[in-house]
């Protein structure tokens, strides 16, 4: 396991599967989403950052590294929960899953703990995104804690 990051192989030029979903899920948890403004920003930062191809329709990541220097308190789970709910809405819209349920709790002295609930969908075109899902190990990502139970 990497300490902080994630790993990503290409093959043919293209992301190599893994654990399906669970990639999906990591991409869409971890990648940063462009903050809405300059007022959401973290102190000190001065990007927005985001991907320039998002689209009003999809965007891509979520926000919750605008949360890097927050203190550890319940609005702080709150928002955490929020941003995780939005970043994943996609695979609820696109029937991969008929049901996401996030709960963010604080974890003293570490920081939170997120943890992911993701109900089968009953779209055939992306079962074989269940498919390939194995099992799938929490991982920390800068004292945040991600669990994620794929529910069939």
């Amino acid at each position: 396991m990497v300490p902080f990051g994630a790993d990503i192989n290409i093959s043919n030029g293209d992301l190599s599967p893994d654990n399906g979903l669970a990639t999906a899920v990591m991409i869409s948890l971890f990648t940063d989403a462009r903050a809405p403004g300059p007022d959401a920003l973290p102190e000190g930062e001065d990007s927005l950052r985001g991907w320039w191809g998002d689209l009003d329709t999809f965007k891509t990541g979520s926000l919750l590294w605008t949360m890097a220097r927050e203190k550890v308190l319940p609005v702080t789970a709150a928002k955490a929960r929020e941003y995780c709910i939005d970043a994943l809405a996609w695979i609820k819209s696109q029937g991969i899953a008929s049901e996401i349920q996030v709960e963010a709790d604080i974890v003293r002295p570490f920081g939170l703990e997120i943890k992911i609930r993701i109900y089968r969908g009953d779209s055939k075109r992306y079962a074989y995104l269940w498919d390939a899902i194995k099992t799938y190990e929490s991982v920390t990502v800068q004292n945040t804690g991600i669990s994620i139970d794929f529910i069939e």
